[in-house]
């Protein structure tokens, strides 16, 4: 929208804004409450801190690329947000969790959708 406010646009950035928080979030309670964490997901094993940090990273990475209209950064959250909801599947994670992951995949990519004249067809 030319010179005016453009309500799409804004409800993309306050999306991410709110899915950036978060994932920092998620990563506060890996780091301070990491054993509670690793009860929640009991399928998780061993590997499950440091690959929640790797994807959660990944998903910061993500944002920050739909953030400054980077075609990138719709890639990299929809493989982010698979990878998340694969590792919920296969963690056994609880279904409130999985249903968040699902329902921001879905907000997400509704909202990228609506913004999508906004991503230039190069990779620049």
């Amino acid at each position: 929208m030319a010179g005016g406010f453009d309500l799409r646009a804004a409800a993309l950035r306050g999306f991410l804004l709110l899915m950036a928080a978060s994932t920092l979030n998620a990563l506060r309670l890996l780091a301070t409450r990491g054993p509670e964490v690793a009860a929640a997901f009991p399928g998780g094993g061993d590997l499950l801190r440091p690959l929640s940090v790797a994807l959660a990273l990944g998903l910061l990475a993500s944002y920050l690329g739909l953030w400054r209209c980077r075609r990138w950064g719709i890639w990299l959250a929809m493989a982010m947000s698979i990878l998340t909801i694969g590792a919920d599947i296969a963690w056994r994670a609880p279904r409130l969790h999985l249903g968040a992951a699902l329902a921001s995949t879905a907000g997400l990519f509704l909202l990228v959708a609506e913004n999508r004249h906004r991503f230039p067809a190069s990779g620049r």
